[in-house]
C-alpha cells in the first residue's frame, strides 16, 4: 500500500449546497481563527495501525482547544491490536484506558463518520481529506488544524458519502485535502506546501509565532 511508503509528512431536500463556493489559500485572509461547536470532552483513543486514517479522525478526539484557548488533552495510541507492544501494555496498565475508543477493522469513511457523530453535537467547520496517498499526505500537515478548531476530521471517497453528516452537524465551512468536493464554503489545499504554509499562519496568528514543527508519521 502507497500510505506505507510516507515517512514525514439527508436527504437531498435538506442538504446545503454540496459546493457553495471554493478558495485556495492564498493569504492570511482566508483563515478564520474561531469556530463554533458543540462537542464532548477529549477522549482516549486506541486506533489500530493497518490504517493510517485512523490516526487523522482520532487526532482531535484526544486533542483539541475550547473558545478560551485552553488544551483538553487525553492518550491517543497507535497499536497492533492484535500483538501490542509491551511499551503499549505497560501503558494502558498504568493509566488504565477502559473507557478509550477502539477503532480497528473499520471501513474509513464510516470510521471518521462514526467517530464524528459520536463526539460532535454541531460543529460549523470540518476537514474532508480524499481517501487516497495524495489526500493523507497533505492531510498529515493540516490535520493538527482539526485540534486547534476543536472540530471533526472526515474521510471520503465523493461526498456524497459524508455530505448527509456534514448537514447533520450544521457544516458551513470545509478544509479540503486533495481530489475531492468541498462542502459548503470551501478552502482547497492541493499541495503539502499549501497545507503547510495555512498551518504556519494560522499557528502565528493564534500563538503569536512558530518556534519549530515536528511531525510524525502515525505508520512509523
Amino acid at each position: 500500500m502507497k500510505l506505507k511508503k510516507i515517512v514525514v509528512i439527508a436527504l437531498a431536500f435538506i442538504l446545503l449546497p454540496v459546493m457553495a463556493y471554493e478558495t485556495k489559500f492564498t493569504d492570511e485572509g482566508t483563515i478564520n481563527y474561531t469556530s463554533s461547536i458543540e462537542r464532548q470532552d477529549a477522549t482516549p483513543v486506541i486506533v489500530s495501525k493497518e490504517n493510517p486514517f485512523y490516526a487523522l479522525i482520532a487526532t482531535p478526539v484526544a486533542l483539541y482547544y475550547d473558545e478560551y484557548n485552553q488544551q483538553h488533552v487525553q492518550p491517543l495510541l497507535v497499536e497492533n491490536i492484535s500483538n501490542p507492544s509491551d511499551a503499549i501494555v505497560r501503558f494502558k496498565e498504568l493509566y488504565g484506558l477502559q473507557d478509550a475508543i477502539v477503532i480497528d477493522g473499520k471501513d474509513i469513511v464510516q470510521a471518521s463518520i462514526d467517530i464524528a457523530t459520536q463526539i460532535w453535537e454541531s460543529s460549523n467547520e470540518a476537514i474532508i481529506v480524499k481517501n487516497d496517498f495524495d489526500g493523507y499526505s497533505i492531510a498529515v500537515n493540516l490535520v493538527a488544524l482539526a485540534s486547534y478548531k476543536g472540530i471533526p476530521v472526515f474521510v471520503a471517497n465523493n461526498i456524497d458519502e459524508i455530505a448527509s453528516t456534514l448537514s447533520s452537524l450544521g457544516v458551513k465551512t470545509t478544509y479540503v485535502c486533495g481530489d475531492i468536493e468541498g462542502y459548503g464554503s470551501v478552502v482547497k489545499f492541493e499541495s503539502i506546501d499549501e497545507a503547510r504554509d495555512y498551518m504556519m499562519n494560522f499557528v502565528k496568528q493564534k500563538f503569536g509565532g512558530v518556534g519549530y514543527i515536528v511531525m510524525a508519521n502515525p505508520m512509523d
